[in-house]
């Protein structure tokens, strides 16, 4: 099977939620307990059997430095050297706030499905996918105009309940705000819903395929039918056809 009919899988979120290992566990079926985050993309690839075809998703990560809301300065600088470093911390930001446009759009482009990664120890990194899945919604569209679907994962989920810190119901109402299509409870480390979720990734990657392959169809039908009907406007406007 070719690279182009790869259906890509973008994994998204906060650092240190688990989203390399992710890629690592599904790809390579092995767990990275103590990792550096990623630079660059990490990708790989996962076969998935549906009925009697098998569907290839090109699963990939990136790290993302987030772009802060606000400017802190985090020491207290004299009066007079105050100006400076607001100056500096405003130039970074900056920097960081374009480095970090320019990137998502590559990053998105080309994407059949979107995962959404968060940290069930962290109540934060649940948060904090609204931005992102704001994010995928802003820089890839299918062609019907139609927002990519997304998948909502709360990892960690072998962890004893005492540092389980996220409610059931506060994934569902996240999930319910974000339009995420479904939502799972999973563990990197121990596989727990890992193929589960995969299995329906590969259900929507397919439909975003057949949805696609429409959309175009559809498309070109059209353009004949909108070129006849421009001709016979252009006829009727050089003989007086439209005169009484």
């Amino acid at each position: 099977m070719s690279e182009a009919s790869h259906k890509k899988v973008i994994v998204i979120g906060d650092g240190h939620v688990g989203k390399t290992c992710f890629v690592a566990k599904v790809t390579e079926n092995k767990f990275i307990p103590n990792y550096l985050p990623t630079m660059g993309v990490e990708f790989g690839v996962k076969s998935i059997r549906r009925g009697n075809h098998d569907v290839k998703l090109k699963v990939q990560t990136k790290c993302f430095l987030r772009a802060p809301d606000t400017v802190t300065i985090t020491s207290r600088p004299s009066p007079h050297r105050q100006c400076g470093d607001i100056g500096r911390a405003l130039e970074k930001y900056i920097l960081r706030q374009e480095r970090f446009n320019s990137l998502m759009p590559q990053f998105c482009r080309g994407a059949a499905v979107a995962i959404v990664m968060c940290d069930v120890t962290q109540p934060a990194t649940l948060q904090s996918t609204k931005m992102w899945k704001q994010l995928v919604d802003k820089n890839v569209l299918q062609p019907n105009g139609q927002s990519i679907p997304a998948v909502l994962l709360i990892n960690k989920f072998d962890l004893p309940k005492q540092r389980q810190l996220i409610s059931v119901e506060a994934i569902q109402e996240v999930a319910r705000e974000c339009s995420f299509v479904r939502q799972y409870q999973i563990s990197v480390k121990d596989s727990t819903n890992i193929l589960e979720a995969l299995e329906f990734v590969a259900e929507l990657a397919e439909r975003y395929e057949d949805e696609e392959r429409t959309y175009l169809d559809t498309a070109a039908l059209s353009l004949p039918t909108m070129y006849s009907e421009h001709r016979k406007r252009q006829m009727n406007c050089c003989t007086g056809g439209g005169n009484t």
